[in-house]
């Protein structure tokens, strides 16, 4: 099966503008606890919450839409997909996005909402910022 790859949902220019918090992945995990399941990161950019939670010991994998974005990835549990086609159905699990959703063309929420949704079992944690574009 061929995987479509957006081209640049997260920009390498921006990357050292990209913030992580060790509060969320506390908060990640208190969630990943109640699960009973493997922990989907959809827009993860350099995979810092997949490889904390790989090293916590959780079944953790991070999808990202950015062409070859695997080089700069802290985990190696990163796929290059593009979140706003069809995914196919996966075991359900925890499914977290953060700060992915601004990002993502109008006409393709749905599709992208979709493959987050589907792919949870009890929990779904997604962060939305709001852009203004001075429009």
């Amino acid at each position: 099966m061929a995987i479509k790859i957006h081209p640049g949902i997260y920009l390498f220019e921006e990357s050292s503008e990209h913030h992580h918090s060790n509060r969320l992945v506390e908060k990640i995990i208190e969630l990943a606890e109640e699960e009973n399941g493997p922990i989907y990161d959809y827009g993860c950019a350099d995979s810092f919450y997949v490889d904390c939670l790989r090293k916590s010991g959780f079944e953790a994998w991070g999808f990202e839409g950015t062409v070859g974005i695997r080089k700069s990835c802290i985990s190696p549990y990163t796929l290059e997909y593009d979140l706003t086609v069809d995914m196919p159905e996966m075991k359900k699990g925890l499914a977290i996005s953060v700060e992915v959703a601004e990002h993502i063309d109008w006409q393709d929420i749905d599709l992208f909402l979709n493959n987050i949704t589907k792919s949870c079992r009890k929990n779904l944690l997604i962060t939305w910022a709001v852009i203004v574009t001075g429009k």
